[in-house]
């Protein structure tokens, strides 16, 4: 993935890439083996938001931008304000070059991998544990699930419950 929109900072000094684990594996399984208790629960967080991409190989796929900035199209083809965005950033180009996606996948950060439900349910099932799926379509379709989780917590735990401090990336003013 390369999202030269919201990852701008970091991209003019580094450059890096996303992994998406597909399967649970072999110390994933010794973790949920060894740390949760018969008859726990694994709560699995399953958000179904997809990007275009463009598949390099059977287990390598590139994604331009992501979620919470421009529009695929917008980071595809350009527009309005892709091109106004650009000029005040100083560049020379009025959109970005990007290769033609050929299919979609799970979005680089906030998507779901499918293949990893079975794995999990298979262990939740060796090791009689629940699994409780929290499925949504868009990343901040969970934002008031997690608000009021919050709000529970600070309750049990005595305090003020209407307050609640939220971090965006990199990019906060305290």
């Amino acid at each position: 993935m390369h999202d030269p929109d919201q990852d701008r900072l970091m991209s003019q000094r580094m450059a890096y890439f996303r992994i998406k684990q597909r399967r649970l594996g072999e110390a994933y399984e010794r973790f949920l083996r060894d740390r949760l208790a018969p008859g726990g629960s694994i709560i699995l967080v399953e958000c179904r938001h997809s990007w275009p991409t463009t598949r390099l190989g059977p287990r390598h796929v590139f994604q331009v931008g992501g979620s919470g900035g421009a529009t695929p199209e917008e980071y595809l083809q350009g527009g309005p304000r892709v091109a106004e965005w650009l000029a005040r950033m100083g560049a020379k180009v009025r959109r970005w070059d990007a290769p033609a996606p050929d299919g979609e996948s799970p979005e680089a950060e906030w998507g779901f991998e499918d293949a990893m439900r079975g794995d999990l349910e298979r262990v939740a099932a060796e090791h009689g544990c629940r699994m409780v799926r929290v499925v949504f379509d868009e990343p901040q379709d969970a934002s008031p699930l997690v608000a009021e989780l919050y709000r529970w917590w600070y309750r049990l735990l005595g305090f003020e419950s209407t307050r609640l401090l939220v971090g965006s990336f990199i990019l906060m003013d305290p």
